[in-house]
């Protein structure tokens, strides 16, 4: 949401060129036709609220001081009925449109008007809340992960399925290779299953176009007009009103935000009922860490082809390797992130609404015309007050039950289960070509040996040590020396790779040198749920939000 300048009031408030309200008749803004049209042409010429062109005289008078503290607390009053100004006034726009070149509307930091892409709506189907002032990057990656992600993997998996068929029946050419199970054995094995996935994965993320209608304040307010951007920000608690769910890109500056804080207590006041209350919190930073972790997957399952099993200990040493490199990048942005959610619980903690930041605060409430402006920080109590009593109820309430929606919303140490298994396809594809190398030499035993190891990597071993560095990185979060600061990821990487992952390839070679292969499939199998289980468990038992210890 904008946590922006204030502009003006319809029908009984209007504005200043310099952003002060005044009370003088306003005109209403013509209405926008809310029929649906049939193409994205026809859509985008959709006439819009007019735009008034204000005289020289009109822009050098001041305002009142008197109707200026009027008009204040009659913003005020509008804002906390929670009651729309004008049906015009709440758009909605295509999900598409605000990912469209690579999510330019998010990251674009030039003024521009967009308005002309959303319509006017009944319903919000989705409100999302989000601070300006994080990472552009990481919220567009994050929206494309959650709208687009789960398509992306399912037609990834079914192409990779079509050409694992194809490699099956020797429609596709290969190359002899030594597996890391019958040392003795070789096959012809090709790569077209990892890597058909991943390509069609890619493509569909970056253009599949994804359904469904949010509300999004760089499209759905007018930016370039005033009076018009002011009328949406003065409608924000409408909207939320309206808003069938609400989704928080959360990111550490989103707590500081006096706009955004003040969204998301506000969804919740309009929600009285927590039942009906729609609420998804996602941390911004699982975008890329997704698609990172997914690349480094693919990376990790593509080069484990390349290694020479022959000798088993110089092939786990060069695979090692790789993994670690892969490892790293994630170990080091997640112990980043765990001290970010340590810096939002102190600021939870020691919430009070005269530390939060605005935009008219920040430019010391000075317009770009050298007046004085009105301090959003006044509007704003004055609906607290009147929604919660108190300024000072409406500050435990956030300490309370707006924290609890964020630990909620955040969940625990590491990634929520699915998205690991999201993240993790490329090695189910790559499992996929391994049991068709079988397949077309016939071999159905060694077939089925090879499924229970490749199901049984994707589904426990991959989460299991995903679980490991979920608890290291956040028991070791805390700031050290500047020395041991910098070679901590280092450190944690090299356990990962070593402990968890090395302890599960030795236990599987272990049982293979033992054991009937078939049954020490299995026994891998039981042995690495197990693990998964436990260290899954352990990482629900320590929740990052937990109050108590501030």
């Amino acid at each position: 949401m904008p946590d922006d300048e204030g502009t003006a009031a319809p029908h009984s408030v209007s504005l200043h060129v310099d952003g002060t309200p005044q009370l003088v008749p306003a005109a209403t803004p013509a209405a926008t036709p809310a029929g649906t049209r049939a193409s994205d042409a026809e859509e985008a010429s959709e006439p819009v609220p007019q735009e008034r062109v204000w005289s020289e005289e009109e822009e050098a008078q001041g305002p009142q001081a008197p109707d200026v503290n009027e008009a204040y607390r009659r913003l005020a009053e509008l804002m906390r009925t929670m009651n729309l100004t004008s049906e015009q006034i709440q758009r909605v726009t295509p999900c598409h449109r605000v990912l469209s070149c690579f999510g330019r509307p998010l990251w674009s930091r030039v003024p521009r008007d967009r308005f002309h892409l959303s319509k006017p709506a009944a319903r919000i189907p989705q409100f999302i809340s989000h601070s300006w002032h994080g990472s552009a990057w990481n919220k567009v990656t994050m929206l494309f992960v959650l709208k687009v992600g789960l398509p992306a993997v399912l037609v990834g998996s079914l192409f990779a399925l079509v050409m694992v068929s194809c490699s099956i029946f020797d429609l596709l050419p290969g190359y002899a290779r030594q597996p890391l199970i019958e040392p003795d054995r070789t096959y012809t094995f090709g790569p077209w299953g990892i890597c058909a996935g991943i390509l069609t994965a890619s493509v569909v993320l970056l253009v599949c176009e994804p359904r469904g209608k949010v509300f999004v304040d760089k499209i759905c307010i007018h930016q370039t007009d005033p009076r018009l951007k002011f009328e949406g920000v003065l409608n924000i608690c409408a909207f939320l009103k309206n808003s069938d769910s609400m989704l928080v890109l959360w990111d550490a500056t989103y707590v500081e935000r006096l706009w955004c804080v003040f969204e998301l207590a506000a969804y919740m006041k309009s929600r009285e009922d927590r039942g009906q209350m729609k609420l998804s919190i996602r941390p911004t930073i699982l975008g890329p860490s997704s698609i990172a972790s997914c690349l480094g997957l693919f990376a990790m399952q593509l080069s484990q082809t390349a290694v020479p099993w022959a000798n088993r200990l110089h092939g786990f040493f060069i695979w090692s390797s790789i993994c670690w490199v892969g490892l790293f990048s994630a170990v080091y942005v997640w112990r980043s992130y765990y001290r970010q959610i340590d810096n939002m619980k102190v600021q939870l903690q020691h919430f009070s609404i005269r530390n939060t930041k605005a935009n008219c605060c920040e430019r010391g409430h000075v317009g770009r015309n050298g007046r004085s402006i009105h301090c959003d920080k006044d509007t704003i109590a004055e609906c607290i007050r009147h929604w919660f009593g108190s300024v000072e109820e409406f500050e435990k309430n956030v300490r309370s039950h707006v924290a609890v929606a964020l630990t909620q919303g955040l969940g625990n140490l590491v990634f929520p289960y699915h998205y690991l298994l999201a993240a993790g396809a490329p090695s189910l594809w790559g499992q996929a070509d391994f049991i068709a190398s079988r397949l077309r030499e016939q071999e159905f035993y060694y077939a089925g040996v090879t499924a229970i190891f490749g199901l049984a990597y994707w589904l426990a071993a991959i989460p299991f040590i995903f679980a490991c560095g979920g608890l290291l990185n956040y028991k070791l979060r805390h700031r050290y020396h500047p020395c041991v600061d910098a070679v901590m990821p280092f450190f944690v990487t090299a356990f990962l790779v070593l402990v968890p992952g090395g302890g599960l390839y030795f236990l599987q070679a272990g049982l293979l040198s033992v054991l009937d292969d078939m049954l020490a499939a299995v026994v891998w199998a039981a042995v690495t749920a197990g693990l998964a289980m436990l260290a899954w468990r352990a990482c629900w038992r320590e929740p990052m939000l937990r109050l108590s210890d501030a």
